[in-house]
């Protein structure tokens, strides 16, 4: 037998062992074998994480807020979602985190305004007003310099064409298209959206409603890579809601509106509680707590908060400091030029990674104060 014949026989054991062609019905599902996805390098990708601005919170959720992933914050009205989301917003952009809000409740001249007080430290009524002294002025006029150069956007209803069928509020798809236009042209990567249930269309009850919503929003992150914050409406059933022993107010996933099956799809849910809500005496500043009630990558837990109502700040307790955070040597001065108690403890609670890369902030578990952006 000559190799000629020998490859003749060759060529036909393959051809007689070759399995004959598929046709798929949906997809290939060879590709998805341990073999193939095993070898894929994104299967064994680092996530890429931005931090909350508080270190507990990042702890808690499992690293800070994660690309390709979505979270949400509940809360009863008046609590305090809308003032957080702000909080988290400015400290993301002020370590240089491009994000987008889209504000379907507040206009955007609002949400700047509480951003400003929130970052110079100004009372807001003084600001709604125009009753600023020459030296909130100034600290007015300093921070307008640093929020200019910084990548934050504000979006409300105005923003958004007005569609005749659905003139209430603009839709997923709406809401999609412009997250894909911010991350191609601005890079967002970070967006929060006050609130979700105010993306349209109407016309369903919220049992049918929400979790065709939070399911649009999942299909999203995954796509973009982007992460997506959701404020969303607790049920009734939270606004009395009380532990047993201690009598304070407490709030749980079933609480969120719509129902168990709308917070499914969300990779992180945090619900926020302070114990002087809807109370005849209201204190200022008033503790709070975000209460992560789900963590797909993290352990959970309660993060003890204080919510400045005059000025709209949200930080970490003076005192307060979780396992991994530093102490930096410049708070144990708390006389410092325009310092006070809550100064101090903005100065612990502004924290920012260590090492940046192109695809976005890494969580490295070393983490610095900073008063800078």
């Amino acid at each position: 037998m000559t190799n000629a014949d020998v490859r003749v026989l060759i060529k036909g054991v393959i051809a007689c062992a070759a399995p004959a062609p598929i046709k798929w019905a949906v997809g290939d599902i060879s590709r998805q074998i341990a073999g193939v996805r095993l070898c894929d390098p994104k299967v064994f990708a680092k996530v890429s994480f931005d931090p909350t601005g508080y270190l507990a919170l990042d702890e808690a959720i499992g690293g800070g807020w994660a690309a390709g992933e979505c979270s949400t914050i509940s809360a009863p009205s008046a609590m305090g979602k809308t003032v957080f989301a702000v909080n988290l917003a400015y400290r993301a952009s002020r370590i240089g985190v491009p994000v987008g809000i889209i504000s379907l409740e507040m206009p955007d001249a609002d949400i700047w305004k509480l951003a400003c007080c929130i970052g110079a430290n100004l009372k807001r009524l003084s600001l709604r007003h125009g009753n600023l002294t020459a030296t909130e002025s100034g600290l007015l006029s300093t921070e307008l310099t640093n929020m200019a150069g910084r990548s934050l956007f504000v979006f409300d209803r105005t923003f958004f064409p007005v569609n005749a069928k659905e003139p209430e509020a603009p839709t997923m798809d709406v809401i999609g298209k412009l997250v894909r236009d911010g991350i191609r042209h601005y890079g967002i990567r970070l967006w929060f959206v006050d609130y979700l249930a105010k993306i349209g269309p109407f016309g369903d009850d919220d049992l049918t409603r929400m979790p065709r919503l939070t399911t649009g929003v999942l299909d999203l992150v995954r796509r973009t890579g982007v992460h997506f914050c959701c404020l969303m409406q607790a049920n009734k059933s939270a606004f009395s809601r009380r532990e047993d022993k201690t009598k304070k107010l407490t709030i749980g996933l079933e609480d969120t509106k719509g129902t168990i099956e709308t917070v499914a799809d969300f990779d992180t849910c945090i619900g926020l509680i302070r114990d002087d809500w809807n109370s005849s005496a209201p204190v200022d500043p008033a503790p709070m707590s975000a209460v992560v009630l789900k963590a797909r990558h993290g352990p959970g837990g309660t993060v003890p908060l204080e919510f400045f109502k005059a000025t709209g700040r949200i930080l970490e307790p003076v005192g307060y400091q979780s396992a991994a955070a530093p102490t930096p040597a410049s708070s144990a001065s708390t006389n410092s030029p325009g310092s006070s108690a809550e100064g101090v403890a903005e100065e612990r609670t502004f924290y920012r990674p260590q090492k940046k890369e192109e695809s976005g902030v890494k969580f490295s578990g070393k983490l610095c104060a900073t008063n800078q952006p």
